[in-house]
């Protein structure tokens, strides 16, 4: 069992020392036995510990053991144990180190495919290379509306431009072979095909649909990441450069269906692709669109979906490095664009520069402020009904008689501006606060300002004017309008009881 402190091995000397001299060869003994792992450490297969390091001149054998006296026996006791911890601490230092902060924990085969691939990039442009500021990575399931939604995508985030995987290796005949089996293409022909791709427009930012697929893949993304972020910070005070290079900014979102969902919509686009062929065959307009193989085939269309199930985990890994969105597109489509659009809102953090963010950052958000007052507003209300009800009252009274009769009267224009001399405001000034958290809290927007009129009193016998100074109190008072148009046309009955 695991324990809060670190464990440590309680073991009869006799017992330890027949274990070790068990396996003894050549000096070196080793000692196979049942312990409790420290926190943080997984128990390796086997169930057991395998201690390598005790040394012949200290645990030799038995009978050297048990010759020394209790001091000796206690001795070698804690040295063993002593060994044995630091190698469990060691093992569980090594399997509680972070994964996928740093490109150590980078597979080698990934790194080969992508500095072969990066090569090429850089030895076609070479001083001319311009990075892209923001990618878009679009995965998901077969039939899960990548393609559908890639338009929403593009004018949401205002991309200049999109490219589909697929689409980009149709024209390779090894990799269309494979494609329409239903597999994967080679990593360094995807790879190639995807950096090309992304510089060949001068930088432009991108959507790319269908990538990463593989472990390697997203291996690849990562390196990727890393070379674009190192080139930001190399030419980031560099003013001639620093303009080609801006900060990177890559965003997962990841479309799920579930099988029976993918091979129905797969059947129904191939079904919709053979109609369309059949209008454009009998009417000569338009041209007729090739039916993926794995949409007719039911039984490949299936074995796609195995495919994205089989490497699903490591889509899941991106979470590690980049934002990540996860869509339910089992929905409509307008369903599935609601939930893209609420998750590729605007965030600061990962648009802006470092330092500009930081520059900022301490600066609280509108809506950090806005839930504060709202909260605050709560305890104040609660707080005049207990202990200022009188004002409270007379501030009720004030909004039902008078400044409602204004709003109803200006319904239809959206704001009003109520002005009042009530000495009640003047001589009493939290009752300001409490006309503005009333309106507040029935949903109206409120700002409140003072002003000073000058009135005529009377002309004195020298002719001067003699004036008084009102105060007055000015609360400009918001509300939503229904826009009545947009619904109703000509003929139509329209209903204002709203």
């Amino acid at each position: 069992e695991q324990t809060k402190q670190p464990t440590m091995l309680r073991l009869p000397l006799v017992r330890f020392s027949q274990l070790v001299t068990r396996g003894t060869s050549r000096g070196r003994a080793v000692c196979s036995f049942p312990v409790a792992p420290p926190i943080g450490w997984r128990r390796p297969p086997s169930a057991t510990v395998r201690m390598m390091s005790c040394s012949g001149s200290v645990l030799h054998s038995r009978s050297r053991l048990l010759a020394t006296d209790e001091r000796k026996e206690a001795v070698l006791e804690a040295n063993a144990v002593a060994n044995l911890q630091q190698e469990l601490d060691s093992k569980a230092e090594d399997d509680t180190k972070p994964r996928g902060n740093k490109s150590d924990y980078i597979d080698l085969q990934a790194k080969v495919v992508f500095e072969a691939c990066w090569k090429k990039i850089l030895d076609k442009y070479g001083d001319n290379l311009r990075i892209p500021k923001e990618i878009v990575w679009l995965n998901g399931a077969p039939g899960s509306g990548k393609g559908a939604n890639t338009p929403f995508v593009l004018s949401y985030r205002n991309l200049p431009r999109s490219a589909s995987i697929s689409a980009l290796l149709q024209d390779n005949p090894d990799a269309k072979k494979l494609m329409d089996a239903g597999e994967l293409v080679d990593d360094k022909l995807v790879g190639d095909v995807l950096l090309e791709k992304i510089f060949e427009s001068d930088g432009q930012s991108i959507l790319i649909d269908g990538f990463p697929r593989t472990a390697s893949q997203v291996n690849f993304l990562k390196l990727f990441y890393d070379k674009l972020l190192e080139m930001h910070t190399k030419y980031l005070h560099d003013k001639s450069k620093s303009e080609r290079f801006p900060r990177p900014s890559f965003r997962i979102v990841v479309l799920y269906v579930n099988e029976a969902e993918s091979l129905a919509r797969q059947q129904h686009r191939a079904s919709e692709v053979a109609e369309q062929n059949l209008k454009t065959e009998e009417t000569g307009i338009g041209q007729k669109k090739e039916t993926r193989v794995t949409d007719i085939d039911e039984s490949k269309a299936r074995e796609r979906y195995k495919t994205f199930k089989k490497h699903y985990p490591t889509l899941l890994k991106l979470k590690q490095f980049f934002p990540f969105t996860l869509i339910d597109a089992m929905g409509t489509l307008e369903q599935c664009r609601q939930q893209i659009a609420k998750q590729l809102r605007y965030q600061s953090s990962l648009e802006l520069n470092e330092q500009t963010y930081d520059a900022i950052s301490h600066i609280p958000l509108s809506k950090e402020i806005v839930r504060k007052s709202r909260r605050e507003m709560v305890s104040r209300l609660d707080s005049y009904c207990a202990y200022s009800r009188a004002e409270f009252d007379d501030v009720i009274n004030i909004v039902q008689q008078t400044v409602l009769p204004l709003v109803k009267q200006s319904a239809l224009a959206g704001h009003v501006k109520y002005v009042t001399d009530n000495s009640l405001f003047e001589i009493k000034p939290q009752c300001v606060q409490m006309m503005t958290d009333v309106l507040a809290d029935r949903g109206f927007f409120v700002s409140y300002s003072r002003d000073e009129r000058v009135v005529p009193m009377k002309v004195l016998p020298n002719g001067d004017i003699e004036n008084k100074f009102v105060k007055l109190h000015c609360f400009k008072i918001e509300f939503e309008v229904p826009d009545f148009r947009k619904h109703a046309t000509r003929g139509d009955t329209l209903d204002l009881n709203i």
